[in-house]
């Protein structure tokens, strides 16, 4: 009993010194952007999270990672087994509404990450689940997947098969579900679809996803098709010697009762870091996403969060969005972040959506403008103040969350 207790004291210590070196040297990294972390430090989203495409539950390292340069919790590094998430948001609209306003529980998630096989060469069968249950967002089941790693002589190589419930690997992964390029295409993180996927990568630099998943918008629930099927694709270069992160994703979902809604995506990242040989830290993320067919209400509902119509068009407008259902539509989104301090960042951010790809002066846009700062290792702060505008004429008025300026404030908190 004695050998076993100290066994269990001397893994416990060993995992916090080797978190604890991870943190030191991955402390120049922002806590919640994926995709500013694999452009900087050229690693696979595998070395932090466990999705293959990054995004959802951390392990062990992407624990250390969040830490952000403060000493990790004891409770968070204890186990890879768990992980905690949850946010409290303020919403302040700068004119008076009708609509959401105040201050609410957005997320308050628990995941289970448990390896049930491990086998050689680092095959292993991994289950997780993640629930929710939230004010904004309700209760619900989130990740719900078996994860099987191939065996492989590197981890780094590792090819990953899912079988269950996530969200798709289409475009550039946000953990805003405000974010307009998301919207167009109801494909953000708390989108949860049914299906399998295949990841990994070609080499060092390229990987791959392969979903087919039941449908993309009903959540991963039944659907009153005779049947749909969904399939997406997601291609990132991520090149060790280059400051540049380049992506290329599609959709196309078999709809029989609607016209088929289909999209592609390109992204790029570029390290301020690595273009100015360390004298300017921070990244700046471009993407561009043409869809069509996916402005119809019956197509994107928008699930627990609110749909393209809802968000977009006022109830008074509804022969305006109808006559949009078949259109093709365009999403932008800019993300620059720039490293004050160890603990600072400056936060820049760009939504762009025109819902109907030959008649650009309709569109909608809206400036970001705040900042994050990394309280402690497992508390994030966000402020922002948004301004928003819209060009279709009869669009106007505050109970549009679309056209609503705003202040935004969050908190998280992670274990």
């Amino acid at each position: 009993m004695i050998d076993t207790v100290r066994a269990g004291r001397l893994r416990r210590f060993v995992i916090r010194s080797l978190a604890g070196a991870i943190a030191s040297l991955l402390w120049g990294a922002p806590a919640m952007a994926r995709p500013e972390y694999a452009l900087k430090t050229k690693l696979n989203c595998t070395a932090c999270h466990v999705t293959p495409w990054g995004g959802g539950p951390r392990n062990l390292m992407g624990k250390a990672y969040g830490a952000h340069g403060h000493a990790p919790s004891k409770i968070s590094m204890y186990s890879d087994l768990y992980y905690g998430d949850v946010r409290f948001i303020d919403y302040i609209p700068t004119a008076p509404t009708t609509g959401a306003s105040g201050a609410s529980l957005m997320e308050a998630a628990i995941t289970g990450d448990v390896p049930i096989i491990q086998g050689e060469r680092g095959q292993e069968m991994r289950a997780v689940l993640t629930y929710n249950d939230a004010t904004l967002s309700g209760s619900q089941v989130r990740e719900a997947y078996v994860r099987f790693q191939m065996p492989s002589d590197h981890e780094a190589d590792a090819t990953y098969v899912l079988l269950g419930r996530f969200y798709v690997p289409f475009g550039l992964l946000t953990d805003e579900h405000r974010t307009y390029a998301q919207i167009q295409t109801d494909s953000r993180l708390n989108d949860y679809d049914v299906g399998a996927d295949l990841s990994g990568n070609f080499s060092h630099d390229w990987h791959y996803d392969l979903a087919v998943v039941n449908n993309l918008n009903t959540g991963g629930n039944f659907t009153a098709q005779d049947w749909s099927l969904a399939g997406v694709v997601n291609f990132r270069w991520n090149p060790a010697h280059l400051p540049v992160l380049l992506g290329l994703s599609g959709e196309y979902e078999r709809y029989s009762f609607n016209p088929t809604p289909y999209a592609g995506a390109f992204y790029a990242g570029l390290s301020l870091d690595g273009i100015s040989h360390g004298s300017l830290k921070g990244s700046v993320f471009y993407e561009f996403v043409g869809a069509k067919n996916w402005d119809s209400p019956a197509v994107n509902g928008g699930g627990i969060n609110p749909g393209l119509g809802s968000f977009f068009v006022p109830a008074s407008q509804g022969a305006y969005l109808n006559s949009l259902s078949s259109s093709t539509s365009l999403g932008q989104y800019v993300w620059l972040r720039y490293e004050l301090s160890q603990f600072w960042n400056l936060i820049y951010k760009m939504d762009y959506l025109a819902l109907d790809a030959s008649n650009t002066g309709d569109a909608y846009w809206r400036h970001g403008f705040g900042f994050e700062s990394f309280l402690n290792s497992n508390l994030i702060l966000d402020a922002r103040f948004e301004k928003a505008f819209a060009g279709a004429p009869g669009i106007g008025g505050n109970d549009v969350l679309a056209v609503q300026s705003d202040f935004l404030v969050m908190l998280r908190l992670w274990i």
